[in-house]
C-alpha cells in the first residue's frame, strides 16, 4: 500500500523533473510580474475600498459598502460616468473607422503611396533610432556621460579595446535596444 502511494507520487511528479523544471524557472519571472503589478495591486484596491483609508495614517477602520454607497450617490461619479461614455462612444468608433480606412488605403497602393508608407510607419523605427543614439552619445569615450562620471570618481579605463563597430553595439545592449537595432 506505502509502495502504492509513493510510485503514484513519483509519477505525478516526473514531468517536473530534469529539463521540463526549466520551463517553470523561465516562466517565473513572468508570473511574479504579473502578481507583483497586476494581481496585487487588483487585490489591495478591493481591500482597501471597504476600508478607511487616510493618508499618512493609513487604514483608520473598515466602512464596509458605505464607500461603494457614497460614490453611488455622488453627482461627481455620475457625471465622469456619462464623460467616460461620450469619449467612448465617439473615440473609438472614430479610430476603428479610421484605422480601416488607412489600411485600406495602404492596400490600394495610390501614387504617392511609398511617401506615405514611410509617413505611416515612421513612428516605428524613429524612437529606437533616438535610443540608439543616446546610447551612443552616453557612452563615447571622447565626452559620453559614463566615462565622465568613472573619471570624476577616479576610474580610467585604459586601453580598453573598441569592439567592431565602436561602442554603437554595447551602448544599444545597455540602453534596451539592442535587439532591435540595425547595429
Amino acid at each position: 500500500m506505502h509502495d502504492v502511494k509513493r510510485s503514484s507520487l513519483r509519477r505525478r511528479l516526473r514531468p517536473l523533473a530534469g529539463a521540463s523544471v526549466l520551463k517553470y524557472c523561465f516562466l517565473l519571472p513572468a508570473v511574479i510580474w504579473i502578481v507583483a503589478f497586476s494581481i496585487f495591486p487588483l487585490l489591495s484596491a478591493f481591500h482597501y475600498s471597504f476600508a478607511n483609508y487616510v493618508l499618512g495614517r493609513g487604514i483608520t477602520g473598515y466602512v464596509g459598502f458605505a464607500n461603494y454607497i457614497n460614490v453611488l450617490g455622488s453627482g461627481t461619479f455620475w457625471y465622469s460616468l456619462f464623460i467616460t461614455v461620450v469619449y467612448v462612444s465617439i473615440a473609438v468608433p472614430l479610430e476603428l473607422i479610421l484605422g480601416f480606412l488607412l489600411a485600406w488605403l495602404v492596400n490600394l497602393s495610390p501614387p504617392g503611396f511609398n511617401l506615405f508608407r514611410s509617413l505611416l510607419t515612421a513612428p516605428l523605427f524613429t524612437m529606437e533610432v533616438a535610443i540608439g543614439y543616446l546610447g551612443i552619445t552616453l557612452f563615447t569615450s571622447q565626452g559620453g556621460l559614463l566615462p565622465g562620471i568613472l573619471s570624476s570618481i577616479g576610474v580610467q579605463i585604459r586601453g580598453l579595446p573598441l569592439p567592431p563597430g565602436g561602442w554603437q553595439r554595447p551602448s544599444c545592449w545597455i540602453s534596451g535596444d539592442g535587439h532591435r537595432s540595425s547595429f
